[in-house]
């Protein structure tokens, strides 16, 4: 017997029941990327979080309207460039290898279409900023 569809109210109330759902799935992917995990498979994180693959894609949906591929897909970019943000990297190839891409020119390409810039520009940008805030500083202890 096929169990029936949930409904918006149902939707809602369940994304309010599991508030942490998120902060802990976000917590599992920032994990899996920094051990270097790069396969970020919806199977995978589904197995870590104790739940199923079904589970896991529906609770996504629920809370993001997003499929769990674009959900991942996404929240990888955002967390590859508050990363770059922070000046932890000093190339893109880096930060594209880092991040499980293993074409630096087509993750330049998804960030850039994403972004509206590279991450070359962005890297290049915070060093420059970088660059004057020091000057500034050196220029005020004269």
């Amino acid at each position: 017997m096929k169990t029936p569809k949930t409904t918006s109210n149902e939707d809602s109330l369940q994304s309010n029941i599991e508030p942490n759902f998120m902060q802990q799935l976000q917590e599992v992917i920032v994990q899996q990327i920094v051990d270097k995990n790069h396969s970020l498979a919806v199977e995978k994180l589904a197995e870590t979080l104790q739940i199923s693959k079904k589970t896991l894609e529906r609770k996504i949906k629920v809370h993001t309207q997003q499929t769990a591929k674009q959900y991942l897909h996404e929240f990888r970019l955002q967390y590859a460039h508050r990363t770059l943000e922070a000046r932890s990297y000093s190339t893109t190839s880096e930060l594209a290898f880092s991040f499980g891409y293993v074409n630096p020119s087509h993750f330049a390409l998804i960030f850039r279409k994403r972004f509206g810039y590279t991450p070359k520009y962005l890297i290049l940008k915070l060093q420059e900023q970088k660059n004057q805030a020091e000057d500034t500083k050196s220029v005020t202890k004269k």
